[in-house]
């Protein structure tokens, strides 16, 4: 067994991998019972295995936390798609040209003090 860790905002997935038959656990529920029932967001995460045609021969443990949803759900993509390029060399330039593999930094900005927000500031009165 071995982990693979994906990171979006301030979401961290980490994902076991194990020899099976196709069962993907999130946080030790089925993927049908968690909160990832929106299509849109599920197709998010099982894009990348099922377009490698590995869904069928692993079993997925996902521990997720932080963040929202759309972020915990790319941060297990991102994860997944480490470990498809850790079983086979061949999958990276497929993975890479549908954009499994970019990785955004960005985080939200610090608030600053004497601002209300990290950039807004106070009204400014001339007079």
């Amino acid at each position: 067994m071995k982990l693979y860790v994906g990171r979006k905002k301030t979401a961290k997935a980490v994902v076991a991998v194990r020899s099976g038959s196709g069962i993907m656990s999130i946080n030790n529920c089925p993927i049908n019972k968690t909160f990832f029932n929106d299509i849109s967001i599920r197709n998010i995460i099982e894009d990348s295995i099922n377009i490698t045609s590995s869904r069928k021969l692993y079993n997925f443990k996902v521990k997720v936390s932080g963040g929202g949803l759309l972020a915990q759900a790319q941060a297990i993509s991102f994860a997944l798609a480490k470990f498809l390029i850790n079983l086979s060399l061949a999958h990276k330039p497929i993975l890479k040209k549908l954009g499994f593999l970019k990785s955004d930094a960005r985080i939200k900005e610090r608030k600053k003090t004497g601002k209300p927000k990290a950039r807004k500031s106070f009204q400014f009165s001339k007079r």
